[in-house]
């Protein structure tokens, strides 16, 4: 079912990958794609939560995983309740000492007409949430608790938790923004869950979504946040996942 590199920062453990990198740790388990990267540790202390997850319709959440290199790779296949096929990619580097997490969602279909579309979900302790606008706008606090950004302009959304020195912020390319709901939950936790596509897809058009998580510096954060979202928004899309 899996493939691996000796040098690679993903190792595969039964069901689970475990990712090493040298600030940040976690797991991935193909039992459940929608906790996305879980157990995480951060310059060895434990964080509550999980990044980057996926939801699918399908029951057979995972049919193939293979590593390569930086690449985490789940395909999930094309079924009545999910009329398309689905391949996820988590790609793992650290910029400056910044652990950057990738997630790009490939999506194909055997329909001659399709509308579909992902729904993917990050939750961190956090007592502060921040939107970060692409344009000169400056960067607002959520307060309220919860908020529903509609598919508009470029956004990333900083999550701060409390009494640690490190922000977590969230983006996707321009072209796949979708909606974004922030959810204050009851445990402390805040949740950053998305749609993506939902636009018309026909058999034979590959159709890829991008989506970025970095752990930046609590100093100049939402500056940092602002200069990842304009970097991921001229990156060329990848050849492979």
């Amino acid at each position: 079912m899996s493939s691996t590199t000796s040098n690679s920062i993903w190792q595969m453990r039964a069901n689970i990958a475990e990712l090493q990198m040298p600030k940040l740790s976690a797991s991935v388990d193909f039992a459940d794609p929608s906790l996305g990267l879980q157990q995480l540790h951060y310059a060895g202390t434990r964080v509550a939560g999980h990044l980057l997850g996926v939801a699918t319709r399908n029951s057979n959440p995972v049919s193939d995983v293979f590593i390569r290199g930086e690449d985490l790779v789940a395909t999930n296949s094309e079924t009545d309740e999910q009329p398309y096929s689905l391949e996820i990619c988590w790609h793992a580097t650290s910029h400056k000492q910044i652990p950057i997490l990738d997630l790009i969602l490939s999506l194909e279909t055997s329909l001659l007409e399709s509308f579909p579309s992902v729904s993917t979900q990050s939750q961190l302790s956090a007592d502060e949430t921040w939107l970060v606008p692409g344009n000169e706008t400056l960067a607002t606090q959520v307060t309220g608790g919860s908020a529903e950004i509609p598919s508009q302009e470029p956004l990333c959304v900083v999550l701060r938790p409390a009494g640690a020195d490190w922000s977590y912020a969230e983006m996707s390319h321009p072209a796949d923004q979708g909606t974004i709901r922030i959810n204050s939950l009851a445990d402390g936790q805040i949740g950053i869950d998305r749609d993506l596509a939902g636009a018309f897809l026909e058999k034979g058009v590959l159709r890829r979504l991008r989506l970025r998580g970095a752990l930046v510096p609590r100093e100049n954060d939402l500056q940092l946040a602002k200069k990842l979202s304009s970097e991921l928004a001229v990156e060329a899309p990848p050849l492979t996942t």
